[in-house]
C-alpha cells in the first residue's frame, strides 16, 4: 500500500468513528429528553387518576333525591331549545 492509500483509509476510519460518536451523543440526549417527558406524563396520569377517583367517590356519596334533582330533571315546556 502506498502512503496515500494509508492516509485515505485512516481518514475514512477516523471520519466513521467521529460520526458514530456524534450519533451516540445525540442518541443519549434524545433518550434523556424522552425519559424526562415520560416521567412528566406519568406524574400527570397519576394526578388525573387521583382526581377521577375523588370525583367518583363524591358522586357515589351524593344522593340525588335528597337534593330534589328529580324535579330539576323534568321536562320544562317553557324552555325552548
Amino acid at each position: 500500500m502506498s502512503v496515500s492509500q494509508i492516509v485515505i483509509v485512516v481518514f475514512f476510519t477516523l471520519l466513521g468513528i467521529g460520526v458514530m460518536i456524534v450519533f451516540l451523543y445525540r442518541n443519549k440526549n434524545l433518550r434523556m429528553q424522552h425519559n424526562d417527558q415520560l416521567g412528566q406524563l406519568q406524574l400527570a396520569f397519576e394526578m388525573h387518576k387521583k382526581q377521577l377517583s375523588t370525583r367518583q367517590t363524591h358522586l357515589n356519596v351524593y344522593n340525588f333525591l335528597t337534593y330534589n334533582l328529580e324535579e330539576a330533571l323534568l321536562v320544562q315546556p317553557k324552555i325552548k331549545l
